[in-house]
């Protein structure tokens, strides 16, 4: 067993950076953790009413065989076209898939402090996700609208090839972009892939995930014995009681930001954990069938992935296992696992009894599940498990149905998760804590800082300084969350700055400006000498030596903004008085506001920001859906 603490980067670590995703019962990751904290359910049972509105036929509602449940996210219907450039007739056309995954993109690099528009090398993007029942049954059953719309368009709008494509396109991402499709194991995949893409080097950023959404989305299912649905709506993944999942599969969506983990060191990123290794095979002929699981093939991308990791399977703490439910799965699931681990104990668990089964982003929800767990330091529980099933019961792993703390301690905590897909392709990652960092002595902490944000409505920008002063509330370290927005979010048109301490919060009302030229100059006025800023000449190094020249406190200012990348430019109309009554911070924020070009990065030199939690873009969501054609009595067509 490995007793000492892992190096902070073996040169092969990826960093986990940013997430963002969306899942029944959460519309977000910091909803989808306090339902996994919690042990919620989050499977949705309808009413009669619910779904004869939904276009149910009433005969199949009556039927005893039919479950009235699902796991749903709500809201698909929704898109924020205007933000993304997409005419309305074209977001409606486009696969609900497509635009909340390209929603969740944005997020998740937001997440991560990451501009597109200044990110650190190639981004590159690797994803899956199912064939578009929305163009199946929502779409082409209109012939006037497939007529004008034409079968391009259509095809373009719902095609699985079009999902990472679309993404690079409208984010303005050059690297690599892959659509990966492997059934279930589909975005665990992808983060294998974005993983060796990152270690080749062929891109430095890599966004990674799956989405899965079904049309009809509420509605019920029949229950058909020996099949994957469960028959009462429920996920017991291990229990002797175990039947499937609801539905077979369910809804939702995840996307990880990776990066290698000496990069995210470097640039202060906020790290959630480090994926040590990954590993991905196929079960090829040995196993009953095509559809069916093989333990030769699961226990084999176990294996190769702890290799990858230069570790050994008592090295692990915990495992996120794919955990269906069935019969058969989970018992196939247990045989592969005790051909890796033995004997020795295991902490295993599913996030599927909570979610159902996500399909394409059943595997990055439990990747995110695990970083979550170790960023929160505890295990959540595995909810509708009461008796291990047969297998489970012979081996030494045990399935944690209770919140269980999960501290730091003398070595690493690690742990796996397993994806496996329809067919026969299966992917494992071995996840490690982040390390442990402490900041470099630097400069001393500024008293003063510029918060900056700006969005493409006044709506959205409202609402984001709403959520921000929360947080300033909060008690962040307002430095980094400085550092966060100045460097990690795109800048728009209606922008918003105000002057902020870690005491006092917003110490004024929010500066506000609407269009402002970009990348612009300023002209420095100077009304004479004036003695030193005492504060400044304290805290900026580039002040102090050029006040210690001139012997001149505008012209020091003048120098120091200059630094931070602000050009001075003669003809300007944008014109700074100094030394004037406003201190630096004020000016920053006033220049940012007009569109001066300022180099934050070089503003925070010497100080060893870090990347913190930060609100998201306050998407303008609308309704951008064609319903399908309905029959005489008003239920659905097909």
């Amino acid at each position: 067993m490995t007793t000492e603490r892992a190096p902070a980067d073996s040169g092969t670590d990826i960093a986990i950076v940013g997430m963002a995703g969306q899942f029944p019962g959460s519309r977000d990751t910091d909803e989808l953790w306090r339902n996994l904290r919690d042990g919620k359910e989050c499977v949705t049972w309808f009413s009669r009413e619910e779904l004869l509105a939904a276009g149910e036929d009433p005969e199949l509602i009556a039927d005893p065989s039919y479950v009235p449940a699902a796991a749903v996210l709500d809201d698909i219907e929704l898109f924020d076209a205007g933000f993304f450039g997409y005419p309305e007739h074209e977001a409606a056309l486009m696969d609900p898939q497509q635009r909340l995954f390209l929603e969740n993109a944005w997020h998740a690099l937001e997440d991560a402090g990451i501009d597109p528009d200044r990110a650190p090398g190639l981004v590159g993007v690797f994803a899956g996700s199912q064939m578009s029942t929305y163009m199946i049954y929502n779409l082409i059953q209109h012939k006037e609208l497939v007529a004008g719309a034409g079968k391009l368009a259509i095809g373009l709008c719902n095609d699985k090839d079009s999902l990472t494509s679309r993404v690079s396109h409208t984010l303005g991402l050059t690297g690599p972009s892959v659509g990966v499709q492997a059934y279930c194991a589909t975005s665990l995949v992808a983060v294998s892939v974005a993983c060796t893409s990152l270690l080749t080097g062929e891109c430095d950023v890599a966004l990674a995930g799956g989405v899965a959404i079904e049309v009809p989305h509420r509605v019920g299912y029949r229950y058909e014995p020996g099949g994957t649905s469960s028959p009462d709506g429920r996920c017991r993944a291990f229990d002797e009681a175990g039947e499937g999942t609801p539905h077979g599969t369910g809804n939702g969506l995840g996307v990880v930001v990776l990066r290698r983990l000496a990069d995210a060191v470097a640039d202060g990123d906020r790290v959630y954990g480090v994926i040590r290794g990954w590993a991905v095979n196929h079960d090829g002929a040995a196993k009953a069938a095509w559809v069916a699981p093989g333990v030769r093939g699961q226990a084999g991308v176990v294996a190769e992935a702890l290799a990858a990791a230069g570790l050994e399977p008592t090295d692990l703490d915990y495992l996120e296992a794919h955990g269906t439910g069935t019969a058969l799965g989970d018992s196939i699931e247990v045989a592969a696992l005790r051909q890796v681990f033995g004997d020795s104990p295991l902490a295993i668990g599913s996030v599927k009894p909570n979610l159902g089964h996500l399909d394409r982003a059943a595997g990055v929800a439990g990747l995110m599940k695990v970083a979550l767990a170790l960023s929160h330091e505890e295990i959540p529980p595995t909810i509708n498990h009461t008796r291990p099933n047969a297998q489970l019961a012979r081996t030494s792993m045990a399935v944690v149905t209770e919140r269980r703390p999960w501290p730091r301690g003398e070595r690493p905590r690690r742990a796996g998760v397993s994806a496996f897909g329809l067919g026969g392709a299966n992917a494992h990652v071995v996840v490690e804590e982040a390390p442990v960092l402490s900041r470099a002595a630097g400069l001393p902490r500024r008293a003063r800082q510029v918060l900056v944000w700006s969005a493409r409505t006044a709506e959205a920008a409202d609402s984001f300084g709403a959520r921000l002063a929360e947080l300033v509330a909060s008690g962040v370290d307002i430095a980094d969350l400085a550092f966060t927005l100045q460097t990690g979010r795109r800048v728009f048109a209606h922008r918003r700055a105000v002057v902020a301490s870690s005491a006092a919060g917003f110490e004024s009302g929010v500066l506000e400006r609407t269009d402002p030229r970009q990348g612009m100059g300023v002209r420095f006025e100077y009304t004479g000498p004036a003695p030193a800023d005492d504060e400044l000449y304290r805290t900026e190094p580039v002040y102090r030596d050029s006040f210690d020249e001139c012997s001149d406190h505008g012209r020091a200012m003048a120098r120091l903004l200059m630094h931070w990348g602000v050009v001075e430019e003669s003809s300007s109309d944008v014109v700074v008085t100094l030394p004037g009554t406003d201190g630096i911070a004020d000016v920053l924020a006033r220049l940012w506001l007009a569109g001066a070009r300022i180099d934050w990065r070089a503003y925070h030199e010497g100080r060893s920001p870090r990347k913190v939690s930060a609100p998201k873009y306050s998407f303008q969501r609308s309704r951008h859906w064609i319903d399908p054609p309905t029959d005489a009595a008003g239920g659905r067509a097909i």
